[in-house]
């Protein structure tokens, strides 16, 4: 697998790759869920593409389904100032035990660093 930046989500979270992970999260986490839960889950938790790493096999098409391995979803709302917060990590059940959670864990904690946000 290889890390990559998640590509800039549209306000609406319609964009095709946030929708894939919106389908990771509900197989990782379950369903059903109501519609349109996804994209009102990423205004609410105030999510920002440019903190949140997405893991990506490889060997596969980023537009193929199972392209998309995990995620660590990051927001920095403004109310929290200095400070970035996880509004959720999802690894599929079949990449689990390689590491994969820590190391979308400790891009993202670089990656607010790099913003000046102080903690995760």
């Amino acid at each position: 697998p290889i890390l990559v930046a998640a590509r800039k989500l549209q306000s609406d979270g319609t964009h095709a790759g946030a929708m894939r992970l919106g389908a990771l999260a509900q197989e990782v986490f379950g369903g059903p869920r109501p519609a349109h839960w996804w994209p009102r889950k990423l205004a609410r938790e105030v999510v920002d593409a440019s903190l949140s790493p997405v893991v990506l096999d490889g060997s596969q098409r980023r537009t193929h389904p199972l392209a998309i391995l995990g995620y660590a979803l990051v927001g920095a709302p403004s109310s929290l100032s200095g400070t970035a917060r996880t509004a959720g990590v999802a690894v599929r059940a079949d990449a689990r035990g390689h590491g994969l959670g820590r190391a979308l864990i400790e891009q993202a904690a670089t990656w607010a660093r790099t913003r000046g946000l102080g903690r995760l």
